[in-house]
């Protein structure tokens, strides 16, 4: 496929009709051509900057994705391919935006995932990465200490096997956000977010990890600022957070105290039944709560200027 002004590529291997601007919808005859030679021979123009690959059917990846050769490749989003491992793609130079969503047969992401030489780190230019859908994925690991040194935004969504997130930082992480993952049962795992955080916005947003425990900071997380908790059916408290000044939790059944967060000046706590205190919070100026029918305590909060509480009697 040698078309010189080429920028965004869709590769469709499904019976139907997408609609996207620019695609080839692959189907090749039974017992003719597999995906994986097909997909090989179509090596796109080196000056690609987007690249979409949906309904793939195989394990074993082209030798030109993931070459570095693709220089202005900045973009990959991988959907819907029944595949058991990802790419190896850090070898990208400028690759900023890695988005995986629906590959329900991937169990692991480790050492296949980064095909870079030692003392090299992986994906040097990604921002963004997203896994979503990954109904299998239960490890990853493989990462070393430098690798996504740029990443700011990390998503991962309806991976509910998943056990834990990988044990070594992303030094530039500014958004976490973490929905739907039952196997999770601490987040954020340290140290998630590294200490040399230089953004002034930094949220954590987890929701419908029903498995999840503790939401509790260590040393590694002192410079969060905002964070956002829902369907998290299991937490129980929500404290140590030094620097978190944003907090909003949301339908949390087993929360029972929120408290121990020094600059911490807005709170909003919705249908939270087993609530009973909300204290020792020196600097909140703002605390809404509603629907919370077991509060009992709300004190030592000498900067508190709004209070609203709101008992409703119908549940959502």
């Amino acid at each position: 496929m040698n078309k010189k002004h080429l920028q965004v590529l869709s590769l469709d291997f499904s019976v139907g009709v997408p609609s996207c601007e620019c695609i080839c919808i692959l189907q090749p005859e039974p017992d003719t051509i597999s995906h994986d030679v097909l997909l090989e021979s179509l090596e796109p123009h080196h000056d690609l900057s987007q690249l979409r690959i949906s309904y793939y059917q195989s394990d074993k990846y082209p030798g030109w994705l993931g070459n570095a050769s693709f220089s202005k490749l900045t973009s990959i989003t991988l959907y819907g391919c029944e595949s058991k491992y990802l790419p190896a793609l850090d070898g990208l130079p400028f690759l900023k935006e890695l988005i995986v969503r629906n590959m329900k047969f991937v169990q692991r992401i480790g050492h296949e995932f980064y095909s870079h030489p030692a003392g090299v780190k992986a994906f040097q230019s990604l921002t963004k990465l997203e896994f979503d859908g990954l109904l299998q994925l239960s490890e990853w690991s493989g990462m070393d200490f430098g690798d996504f040194p740029r990443l700011h935004t990390l998503s991962i969504k309806k991976c509910h096997k998943l056990r834990a997130l990988p044990l070594v930082p992303f030094p530039s992480l500014e958004t976490l956000n973490i929905t739907d993952c039952g196997s999770l049962n601490i987040v954020p795992v340290p140290p998630l977010l590294d200490l040399n955080l230089c953004s002034s916005h930094r949220l954590c947003a987890v929701s419908s990890c029903h498995n999840l425990t503790a939401v509790t900071a260590v040393s590694s997380l002192h410079s969060l600022t905002s964070m956002v908790i829902e369907h998290c059916q299991n937490v129980s408290a929500v404290s140590s957070f030094h620097s978190l000044t944003t907090l909003e939790i949301t339908e949390c059944q087993n929360l029972i105290e929120v408290s121990f967060l020094p600059s911490l000046a807005t709170l909003k706590i919705a249908y939270c039944p087993n609530l009973i205190a909300v204290s020792s919070l020196p600097s909140l100026a703002t605390l809404k709560i509603a629907s919370c029918p077991h509060l009992i305590e709300v004190s030592s909060l000498p900067s508190l200027a709004t209070l609203t509480i709101v008992y409703w009697i119908t549940q959502r």
